[in-house]
């Protein structure tokens, strides 16, 4: 089991290295210092990346509210700093890979759920346990956050998996009504793959039930704190212009038109398997070679 579990981390998280980031704070000039930290970001140049930087505000903002709340719902900001029209500074999140690239890099992949009881040591195991309530908790908060944005180009190359079993979305280029192409096959409230469900152990599974309640917890919060996001959003974007105004209407809509339970996790059934996110992964797969 453990050879197996050392097997896939080889392959899939190679790079991540404590050692590494050691041996450079040993060598740094300023490693002696409390607040040293090892950071890898990604150099954009010819991209405009305030809409991700948008984004990643709200995604803070977010968060805090559910903390502030006590919820246990997980996500995993990141550091942008925009250094002009078209360039800009992306912080990389080195200790997870892309589901595209765990499928493609996994000794004798068969499903995410494989991966997973390979990974952690199987149904049973306290590490395996640990992974998918992290899996649970991330996959709640992910759900909720581009539900709120409308967030599109979600292939699995835009969605990574940590080494605590955490799913993170990144690349927020299309939000709130933008969408590659003229028009978007995302139709779905949010990504719910039958690989996620499979992950939770199926539909009607404890875990289920623990991601439905997460799911309508955080879903609450947002509602509460609606006026302040969309606030922050409205700062973020162009003064006085209608598509500004219009995506504010349509974010606060997105809240105040589900009020009850039932409504608010009818996203989730509406989300579940969808036949428009696997149609969108399958195209994606045809033109970019991006694994399903």
């Amino acid at each position: 089991m453990m050879e197996r579990m050392r097997e896939i981390l080889h392959h899939v998280f190679a790079n991540v290295d404590e050692a590494r980031t050691r041996m450079l704070r040993l060598n740094s000039p300023f490693g002696h210092l409390k607040g040293w930290k090892l950071s890898t970001f990604i150099v954009k140049a010819g991209d405009d990346v305030r809409q991700e930087a948008l984004a990643m505000q709200v995604i803070s903002l977010v968060d805090r509210i559910w903390r502030r709340e006590g919820l246990r719902l997980w996500l995993r900001p990141y550091a942008i700093a925009c250094v002009g029209h078209e360039a800009g500074l992306v912080e990389c999140i080195t200790d997870a890979r892309s589901v595209d690239e765990i499928k493609k890099r996994t000794p004798g992949y068969v499903s995410m759920q494989d991966y997973f009881e390979r990974l952690y040591m199987g149904p049973g195991a306290g590490l395996y346990g640990r992974a998918q309530d992290n899996f649970v908790r991330s996959l709640a908060g992910y759900s909720v956050v581009t539900y709120l944005l409308q967030v599109k180009d979600r292939h699995n190359a835009n969605i990574m998996l940590d080494t605590r079993g955490h799913i993170i979305h990144i690349d927020f280029g299309f939000i709130l009504g933008a969408s590659p192409g003229l028009w978007t096959h995302e139709t779905a409230p949010f990504k719910l793959t039958s690989d996620y469900i499979d992950i939770m152990g199926g539909v009607g599974s404890v875990n289920w039930v623990k991601f439905q309640e997460l799911f309508l917890a955080g879903f609450r919060a947002v509602q509460k704190n609606i006026n302040d996001i969309a606030a922050l959003v409205q700062v973020m974007m162009p003064a006085n212009d209608r598509r500004t105004l219009i995506e504010i209407s349509k974010l606060k809509k997105r809240f105040s038109d589900l009020k009850t339970d039932e409504e608010i996790l009818g996203l989730i059934k509406s989300s579940a398997n969808s036949v428009k996110t696997w149609q969108y992964d399958y195209i994606q797969s045809l033109q970019n070679g991006i694994a399903m």
